[in-house]
């Protein structure tokens, strides 16, 4: 056996992960693992919630623009609070808007991923809670 020649595996330097070991800061030492470069698939998310909420969202309108038949022998009191009950339902439509809009101008880079997706879901499920939260005051505001 030469002398020269180490017993064992050859011992690996430790590199942090995305860099190197002259610079354990570059963000650009191991390929796959850059979170500034460019998701070619960010669109795909924003996408189809944009697409799901729009579905939703339509027949929350049309259910939302129907619900005041529920109210037409309320007294003037129930008449009043189903006014205050009509007008958060559709200030609430905006909640779904908001989170599709931050799923659309979030940077579309690779670090950004999680957060686009996670807004993107919440976006409809977000108008399937207004929806189940107004029916159920609805069910209180009229006795």
């Amino acid at each position: 056996m030469n002398d020269h020649m180490p017993l064992g595996p050859t011992p690996v330097p430790y590199v942090p992960l995305g860099g190197t070991p002259a610079n354990p800061r570059s963000p650009h030492g191991t390929p796959g693992n850059r979170d500034d470069e460019p998701d070619p698939s960010a669109w795909l998310a924003p996408l189809i919630s944009t697409a799901v909420t729009a579905f939703l969202g339509f027949f929350a309108v049309i259910v939302g623009m129907m619900s005041p038949m529920v109210c037409d022998s309320c007294s003037r009191a129930e008449a009043d609070r189903f006014g205050v009950l009509f007008l958060g339902y559709f200030a609430g439509m905006l909640v779904p808007a908001a989170l599709l809009i931050v799923s659309w101008i979030l940077p579309w880079r690779r670090k950004h991923a999680a957060n686009r997706i996670a807004f993107a879901a919440f976006a409809p499920c977000s108008v399937v809670a207004l929806v189940l939260l107004y029916f159920t005051l609805l069910g209180d505001v009229t006795g």
